[in-house]
């Protein structure tokens, strides 16, 4: 799956004497990462151009030697550079991050896209709401967290099977923070 649990609720000590900068000098809870499917490795890019560009060359063994065959590569060229361009491309847009740390007083969420600033969504998580919309939202399981009067979208690159999977661990992650910290007075 593309998402993984780097810090489990279940895995994080009581007292570790450790600080962190962030949500007032204490260690998260739990931390989820979340990024998009990534089928194509660089590995598997090299093994598709190259048959391709191999592909092309065959048709061109027949007007080799002949002022055609100029022209043809030239074609062949502009096409194997519009595949290998648009591949790049999709996989520079493909590089989006989430990132969901939870504290005992502080749910924050933020979204990366290459170049782009984060888009930071902080919550109570004891006040959190999960919420799942099993058809007529965008797509089918459309996954929801609000809180502090907004609501955000999680895992909008994940399939339908994979947001109910990760519906049902947020469930249990913010339970457990609920239990393990409860709101104080």
């Amino acid at each position: 799956m593309p998402y993984r649990w780097t810090k489990k609720i279940d895995e994080a000590p009581d007292i570790t004497g450790a600080l962190s900068s962030e949500a007032d000098g204490q260690c998260p809870m739990a931390e989820l990462e979340l990024w998009p499917h990534q089928s194509l490795t660089g590995h598997g890019f090299v093994w598709f151009i190259a048959p391709t560009a191999l592909l092309f060359a065959f048709p061109l063994l027949a007007v080799l030697g002949t002022p055609v065959l100029w022209v043809l590569l030239l074609f062949c060229a502009f096409a194997i550079g519009g595949v290998w361009f648009a591949i790049k491309v999709n996989r520079r847009h493909r590089h989006i991050q989430e990132k969901l740390t939870l504290w005992a007083d502080k749910a924050i969420l933020q979204h990366r896209k290459v170049g782009e600033n984060p888009l930071i969504w902080e919550a109570n998580p004891y006040w959190v709401e999960i919420e799942m919309i099993k058809t007529g939202g965008p797509v089918d399981n459309y996954l929801t967290l609000r809180g502090s009067d907004r609501t955000v979208e999680i895992g909008s690159f994940l399939s339908g099977e994979e947001r109910v999977d990760l519906n049902r661990e947020l469930i249990a992650a913010f339970a457990a923070v609920r239990r393990l910290a409860p709101l104080e007075d």
